[in-house]
């Protein structure tokens, strides 16, 4: 906690910080992802998607019912 804290104030760096943990986190989930797909996935970071089995792509961007859209 100590340690957040203080990387908000911008006293320290925190010592896992997204330029580690987002890529770490990434690949957890595409790994989840070929389980799911019971294939080997090769991933494609520019265009965010599964090439090679384009069904498993289902999950890393889930059609949302109507009202029920993530807006960016």
């Amino acid at each position: 906690i100590q340690e957040w804290i203080s990387a908000c104030k911008a006293t320290v760096q925190p010592c896992a910080s997204f330029e580690h943990s987002a890529p770490l986190t990434q690949m957890v989930l595409l790994g989840n992802v070929a389980l799911l797909s019971g294939e080997p996935i090769e991933w494609d970071n520019e265009k965010m998607q599964i090439t090679n089995v384009p069904e498993a792509n289902q999950w890393v961007k889930p059609t949302y019912r109507k009202g029920w859209e993530i807006r960016l």
